[in-house]
């Protein structure tokens, strides 16, 4: 399914995280702390997609802060699951303070505006907001 990033916050960047770097880089134990990451369900929440004005789909990104020397989730835990379990590197939004941090100690691609990316094709369900 062909995407791009829908608009991020303020100063947030987009970037391509590898699986590699993930488990090297980021505070998994952050990660696991607030889902069950090891079993998911090949699913996509409805609400993690949209259509823009123009008919294009946008999907959400996973969002990444860095606070008090560690990384910790926004938002998009699931979402990081679903996709690491897909694919080896996926786009994810990483805070002014993660991006510094973060492009300091690992070797980032940075997704560039209204690039396009192309998601595995699975079901969209129906979950609540929280997820």
């Amino acid at each position: 399914m062909l995407c791009i990033a829908a608009p991020m916050a303020g100063k947030d960047k987009a970037f391509w995280v590898s699986l590699e770097v993930f488990e090297a880089q980021f505070d998994l134990g952050e990660y696991n702390e607030f889902r069950d990451v090891r079993v998911v369900e090949r699913n996509y929440a409805k609400q993690w997609f949209y259509l823009d004005q123009s008919g294009i789909l946008r999907f959400s990104l996973p969002v990444i802060d860095y606070y008090n020397g560690s990384t910790e989730f926004i938002n998009g835990r699931h979402r990081t699951a679903v996709l690491f379990n897909e694919l080896d590197r996926i786009p994810m939004a990483l805070s002014q303070r993660a991006t510094k941090v973060l492009l300091s100690r690992s070797a980032l691609t940075p997704l560039r505006e209204n690039e396009q990316f192309i998601l595995p094709d699975l079901p969209k369900v129906d979950r609540p907001n929280n997820v």
